[in-house]
């Protein structure tokens, strides 16, 4: 089982990113990020997330 992946989200608005960050680039607010723990996507629901291309 892989290990729970951190992101930092923002408490203003609720942009997320994979990294820390002193200003939101979504908001503009200062020093509003929180540390998350996320569970990993399983290898299919990871492919299924991403939607893919579609052949027409």
């Amino acid at each position: 089982m892989a290990a729970p992946r951190t992101i930092y989200a923002c408490q203003a608005c609720g942009y997320q990113s994979s990294k820390w960050l002193g200003r939101c680039p979504e908001c503009g607010a200062w020093s509003s990020f929180v540390e998350e723990m996320r569970e990993p996507l399983r290898a299919g629901a990871a492919a299924r997330a991403g939607g893919g291309a579609t052949l027409v």
